[in-house]
């Protein structure tokens, strides 16, 4: 997020809404944004079970205008927590076998069901190109 106004999302029919910018995680370089009332269901999110090794998972990113961009792979490892480089605290640590470019980073990282198993980011000593899984938390079941 390189700006705190004017935001705007594209929702899965196309549509662009204004949003705006409800927190900020300088750790984790993560932000959260908030959109007004719509009937865009949140998305599904995948049980522990999917993080075993040899899982396939698709990275989704995008940058700019350009649209959506995929990378296929799989999970060569998960683990427990690590610290970004900024600091942040993250709970568990998914390393996939993929290229992560650029755009990634704040992207889903998902299974073959299409439910998402954790954040995909660029920027970490511990594990870099590495997604992440956040904890539980009202954040992460909220719609986008």
């Amino acid at each position: 997020l390189k700006r705190d106004e004017e935001i705007t999302i594209t929702l899965p029919d196309g549509a662009n809404v204004p949003a705006t910018l409800a927190g900020r995680d300088g750790g984790t370089d993560l932000a959260v944004l908030r959109i007004p009332e719509n009937n865009t269901p949140a998305a599904k999110t995948a049980p522990d079970a999917s993080l075993k090794a040899g899982n396939l998972v698709l990275a989704l990113g995008r940058r700019g205008e350009n649209g959506v961009s995929a990378s296929l792979g799989v999970i060569s490892a998960s683990g427990g927590p690590w610290r970004t480089w900024r600091g942040g605290q993250i709970e568990r640590f998914i390393r996939p076998d993929i290229n992560i470019y650029p755009g990634f980073s704040g992207g889903a990282l998902v299974d073959v069901e299409g439910s998402v198993i954790g954040v995909n980011t660029s920027d970490s000593r511990a594990a870099p190109a590495s997604p992440f899984r956040p904890p539980p938390s009202p954040a992460w079941s909220t719609s986008c």
